[in-house]
């Protein structure tokens, strides 16, 4: 059996290094100290989804602040660190997954697939799906699976990461207070269809074009059952997660299902 201590955040919605909410996100994880973080969807600087416009200038800032975020990750202490960031890919712009260490480059294993247009989100603007690849990665004793925001709401993808022996499925997101029952569903749904944990971060508060956030970072285990979930007043939580509950959950109903 492998058991995991797992960190969900509630993070400042345009999270900087050297900012009070990142200070105060060190000093938690430090208090913590977890084995691996999930960040949310794009964590670093304004969310680029909110404005109706492309704009060059500010993608080109955007993937700046990522690349100082990634930068700056040793400062948190946590040993593994996943989330996305935007990436110019083969001609594409992309919202591409990061699997984060001290001692290798990030990897990056996955980019957002299913992409939305609304209000607030005008995420076709900004990006496009890179090569479809649902990769599974080691992120220490864990075989890991990205789906980022919207791809859930696809529960094909999810049962393919539990048939491929994935035992936790990582969702950085970035979702307003409005979607809060599609996505608590969603991420039921997940863990039930796969067999395995999952676990979500998400922006929180108000960020500076005035897009809510509804935070509710949460952790769900392998039956559907929401465990850990941040809140305004407690923006990091800490789980642990056991494979021997994942793999057990993989052997029964529906995830023996063909």
């Amino acid at each position: 059996m492998s058991v995991t201590r797992v960190a969900v955040a509630e993070s400042d919605p345009e999270l900087r290094p050297g900012s009070d909410a990142w200070s105060e996100l060190v000093a938690e994880l430090q208090r913590t100290k977890p084995d691996l973080l999930v960040l949310n969807e794009l964590p670093f600087g304004p969310w680029l989804g909110a404005r109706e416009r492309f704009d060059g200038a500010a993608w080109e800032e955007s993937m700046a602040e990522h690349e100082a975020g990634l930068a700056a990750l040793p400062e948190l202490g946590v040993p593994l660190v996943v989330g996305t960031r935007p990436a110019d890919i083969d001609g594409r712009r992309c919202n591409q997954a990061f699997v984060w260490t001290p001692d290798a480059e990030p990897s990056s294993p996955h980019t957002k697939q299913h992409i939305p247009d609304s209000p607030g989100y005008r995420e076709t603007t900004w990006t496009e799906p890179g090569r479809a690849s649902f990769e599974v990665s080691e992120v220490g004793d864990l075989r890991v699976g990205f789906l980022i925001c919207t791809d859930i709401m696809f529960t094909e993808h999810a049962r393919e990461y539990g048939r491929g022996g994935v035992d936790l499925i990582v969702v950085p997101r970035a979702m307003p207070p409005g979607a809060s029952h599609t996505f608590d569903v969603a991420l039921r749904m997940t863990a039930i269809v796969s067999g395995c944990w999952v676990a979500s971060s998400n922006r929180g508060g108000q960020d500076s074009a005035g897009e809510p956030f509804e935070g509710r970072g949460c952790v769900i285990d392998p039956l559907g059952n929401t465990v850990a979930q941040t809140s305004a007043h407690q923006r990091l939580l800490v789980h642990e997660i056991s494979t021997d509950f994942s793999d057990w959950k993989k052997s029964v109903y529906p995830c023996n299902v063909v």
